[in-house]
């Protein structure tokens, strides 16, 4: 069979028009018919010259031919032109949960309470947010709310610290009561100058309070009692209640603040662990002390500790020696 003559230009120029995938389908439309058509024989020039015409000029009984062309289909709007680029978005919320921390991180650290530690051989002075003073003895740690706050820039409602030994606080009167809070009682200032010891162990289990200036209330949950100037309190190990106020010498209420050496009604396991505190030594105590043996000692002005050892010597049938890292109490050979 001879091959079929190539497509006229105008009919190829049409199709050129078309996407490729209808050029193809057009093309292979044309083969079929090619195909399915009788061979009469090579058309002539003229033919084609006819044919190509009558695609050209369409007849009057047929409307033209007309390229029909889809409407353009409206498109959505773009809902992310509405919102911020995506690395911009990601700066927001990055700078947001930064924000957030730093808020966190802030209330957190304003909520920590403070804590102030005297180590043993030093003394350590607290100026207290609301312009009161404490003086912490060796071996004493205060703890308290920053700025005596529940929440930042939210008041508490009292003034309150806790005390884990012995301190002399000078206190500014103010709307809110000022309290202390010890192990087994609750001192509360009345505008004040005092001094609070609230040690534990070595037979020593007690809050002491004793006033300088003033007066304060010393309670527990079944008991209380006001203290004036000059007088002194204890709330024992599982007492009820504080003791009676008794009288105390005001050189003594605070005699470690001002060099000297002044215990009240301690067993003697206490008193040597005060020493050990004081001058930062190591005081052994050898053999045993009767359990009833309480010591009240006032020294004004001690030059070290032998000093005290020497004093408790004398008065309490002991012996002491140095050693190579402090002292060693003992009783007396009998």
């Amino acid at each position: 069979m001879p091959d079929r003559p190539t497509l006229p230009p105008q009919l190829r120029d049409a199709l050129a028009a078309e996407p490729a995938a209808e050029q193809a389908e057009l093309e292979r439309v044309w083969d079929l018919l090619d195909a399915a058509a009788p061979d009469a024989g090579t058309p002539s020039s003229d033919a084609w010259d006819r044919l190509s015409r009558r695609l050209a000029t369409p007849s009057p009984e047929a409307p033209p031919l007309r390229r029909v062309t889809r409407p353009a289909r409206p498109q959505a709007p773009d809902r992310r032109t509405a919102r911020q680029p995506r690395p911009l978005r990601l700066v927001t919320r990055a700078l947001a949960v930064a924000a957030a921390l730093v808020v966190v991180g802030v209330v957190a650290w304003w909520v920590r309470p403070v804590t102030v530690t005297a180590s043993p051989g030093a003394q350590v002075a607290v100026a207290l947010p609301d312009g009161s003073e404490a003086t912490l003895n060796s071996g004493t740690t205060l703890t308290y709310r920053r700025g005596f706050d529940r929440l930042p820039f939210v008041d508490a409602d009292r003034r309150s610290v806790a005390l884990a030994g012995e301190a002399f606080f000078a206190v500014e009167p103010g709307a809110r009561p000022f309290v202390v809070e010890t192990h087994n009682a609750e001192v509360t200032v009345l505008g004040t100058r005092f001094n609070v010891r609230a040690r534990q162990g070595h037979g020593e289990d007690a809050t002491q309070v004793a006033v300088s200036e003033g007066r304060v209330r010393v309670a527990t949950g079944a008991g209380a009692v006001v203290l004036t100037a000059g007088e002194s309190s204890a709330v024992p190990a599982g007492a009820l209640a504080p003791t009676a106020p008794s009288a105390v010498p005001a050189e003594a209420v605070d005699a470690w603040r001002a060099g000297g050496f002044a215990v009240r009604n301690l067993p003697l396991p206490a008193v040597l662990a005060e020493v050990e505190r004081r001058w930062d030594v190591r005081v052994a105590l050898r053999g045993t002390s009767p359990p009833d043996a309480r010591v009240t000692l006032y020294l004004a002005a001690p030059d070290g500790p032998e000093d005290v050892l020497r004093d408790l010597a004398g008065g309490r049938d002991l012996r002491y020696r140095p050693t190579s890292d402090g002292f060693e109490v003992f009783p007396a050979a009998p």
